[in-house]
């Protein structure tokens, strides 16, 4: 074999056990852990994330907001099983209603001393696709492809928008939601 072949060879097996070495991590464990060198300074200042699962497990199941919507009834619109809805009081009162997958129904409750003029400001920021949805609260707006429903009641905005998907909600299925949560604003 001539030497210039045999150099290349080599070079392109230091290349490959270079590669098997960086990408030789334990799941869960950054690039970064199983890399050395150079590699390693350069993997640990990137990131990517990707999300995997229910990334609301462990919240409140109690929380506020997951009073507005039973289980069944998010799983009847939304025609699938989901883990049991979680919440949190603070920095702001949601309750999540998601599959395993983490794609469902989000509840968000929003206190205001002048809850239907503060919910005329939020819909003027949805304009043009801002429509007004009669019939839910004291005052509603519906925002088109993107399923979001936010309500006024008392001194009460509610919010309610999908996780990730606008397709599988009909339009009629996520007004029957948001009427059902405004039954229940206290």
């Amino acid at each position: 074999m001539r030497p210039g072949r045999l150099a290349g060879r080599a070079t392109l097996a230091l290349f490959a056990a270079s590669l098997i070495a960086a990408c030789s991590t334990t799941p869960g464990q950054s690039g970064a852990a199983g890399a050395t060198g150079a590699s390693a300074s350069a993997q640990a200042g990137s990131s990517v994330s990707v999300r995997f699962g229910n990334p609301y497990k462990g919240m409140d199941p109690n929380a506020a907001a997951c009073k507005l919507l039973t289980q069944a009834e998010v799983e009847q619109a939304l025609t699938q099983t989901l883990d049991t809805p979680t919440g949190t009081e603070t920095p702001r009162a949601e309750c999540h209603y998601v599959n395993g997958a983490g794609f469902g129904v989000t509840v968000e409750i929003i206190q205001s001393t002048n809850a239907k003029a503060d919910l005329a400001t939020r819909e003027k920021d949805h304009a043009p696709r801002a429509t007004d949805l009669p019939g839910v609260g004291d005052a509603a707006y519906v925002v088109t492809g993107q399923r979001i429903i936010e309500f006024a009641k008392g001194d009460t905005i509610v919010n309610l928008y999908t996780e990730e998907r606008n397709d599988v909600l009909t339009p009629d299925e996520f007004t029957a939601l948001a009427k059902a949560a405004a039954g229940r604003v206290q």
